[in-house]
């Protein structure tokens, strides 16, 4: 009985912790956004089929993490002067890679931190990808092509 309390207990926090992971995933806040895809890299092994469904589906959480996957080539061409003619980029996220270095930033600190949140992207996507659902859904594999070019520059 011990054992079956402490189960229950375990899936109820992980329950919790899924629910605040979409919750993070559906916010407005791009560093909710962010702290809620740390958290699918950390709860990847306890993660079953419906609750990566419910993570991939989060509202909003698709369009950033497309975003995020096209920041990198943007940064890229915009230090060339070059355009690439993406304009449907997240604001928010523009705002925090924009190809501009702020004050005390350095063109390598805003690649470095592009690098960073590539490979996050990545993460989350090889994370949602165990779920056959989520790796069929053609809004996941009109991505591919996303994904190639970040595993490119990473």
């Amino acid at each position: 009985e011990i054992w079956s309390a402490a189960a229950r207990r375990t899936m109820g926090d992980h329950e919790a912790t899924l629910s605040e992971c979409v919750r993070l995933l559906s916010s407005e806040s791009r560093e909710r956004k962010f702290m809620g895809m740390v958290l699918v890299t950390k709860l990847v092994h306890g993660l079953d089929q419906d609750a990566l469904v419910a993570v991939a589906e989060a509202d909003g959480f698709a369009r950033f993490l497309t975003s995020m996957l096209r920041a990198t080539a943007v940064v890229n061409t915009a230090q060339d002067g070059s355009s690439d003619g993406e304009g449907d980029l997240d604001d928010g996220l523009l705002d925090a890679m924009d190809a501009k270095p702020r004050d005390g930033e350095t063109k390598e600190t805003k690649a470095e931190q592009v690098t960073a949140s590539h490979a996050l992207a990545l993460a989350v996507c090889a994370t949602l990808a165990r779920s056959p659902r989520v790796a069929a859904d053609p809004s996941f594999q009109e991505r591919l092509p996303l994904f190639a070019a970040a595993m490119r520059r990473t």
